[in-house]
């Protein structure tokens, strides 16, 4: 891994997709951003990068998981509400003899879809409200 950033954002973002991917944290890489190909970015406001930016990783990392178990649901001829994420395997939830590696999931998935790829975004809810008789516009970064 690269050295990371101050408050390890980078790292973090890494552990949480790899967490719901269900792989070595060795397995995942973060990009750094290249603000000519990147999309504009408010920046982070009040130490919130963890929750804003981890709510969006982890969204992206389980549409990943989803296209991941429904190529393992092919391969296994189980329905993929069967299946499970269980450290680099795929498995039938009550019957964990029976699934496929990582890599194997990865591999049909690819097959049939071409390079993979997902996106996650975080909106954080509507704020405000009366305070004390005045209306109040609160944010999510204070």
């Amino acid at each position: 891994m690269q050295a990371d950033i101050g408050q390890g954002s980078n790292t973090l973002m890494a552990a949480i997709v790899a967490e719901v991917l269900g792989v070595d944290l060795e397995r995942i890489h973060v990009q750094r951003v290249d603000s000519d190909v990147s999309p504009i970015d408010l920046g982070s406001y009040s130490s919130r990068v963890t929750f804003m930016m981890g709510n969006a990783a982890r969204r992206a990392a389980e549409a990943m998981r989803r296209q991941l178990v429904g190529a393992a649901a092919v391969l296994l001829g189980y329905p993929a509400e069967q299946l499970e994420v269980v450290h680099e395997r795929i498995q039938v939830r009550h019957r964990p003899e029976i699934g496929v590696d990582f890599v194997a999931a990865l591999h049909r998935a690819m097959e049939a879809e071409g390079a993979l790829q997902s996106s996650g975004a975080y909106t954080s809810p509507p704020m405000g409200g009366n305070f004390k008789g005045a209306r109040a516009g609160t944010a999510p970064a204070y």
